[in-house]
């Protein structure tokens, strides 16, 4: 659904060339999120590993239901298909971020 031109702006990317409408709603909404997230100063290196250590831990306490949603979602798919598709690769990047926290800075 295309909007009017009074509650959208058509805006571009680099990357494709084709217009793509965007609600004030959502932009106001990134703003804002964008000025909360300059706020407070950016966390230490100790936190940011602290938080990602917490976030691969909720991902795999939450292994299972992940797999029974997808499965759920797919009308079925295994298990192990969702651990390798899904699980593995999301565990590896927060090992690999907690790994770069820091050398990009």
């Amino acid at each position: 659904m295309l909007l009017g031109p009074a509650q959208s702006k058509i805006v571009t990317t680099p990357f494709e060339r084709q217009p793509h409408f965007i609600s004030e709603s959502v932009e106001a909404q990134f703003h804002a999120m964008h000025a909360a997230s300059r706020a407070e100063p950016p966390s230490s290196r100790q936190e940011r590993k602290e938080r990602l250590r917490a976030l691969y831990d909720a991902i795999l306490a939450a292994k299972g239901e992940f797999q029974e949603a997808i499965a759920s979602d797919f009308g079925w798919r295994s298990h192990g298909e969702t651990l390798l598709a899904e699980v593995i690769p999301s565990l590896t990047a927060v090992v690999e971020a907690v790994r770069k926290v820091g050398k990009l800075e």
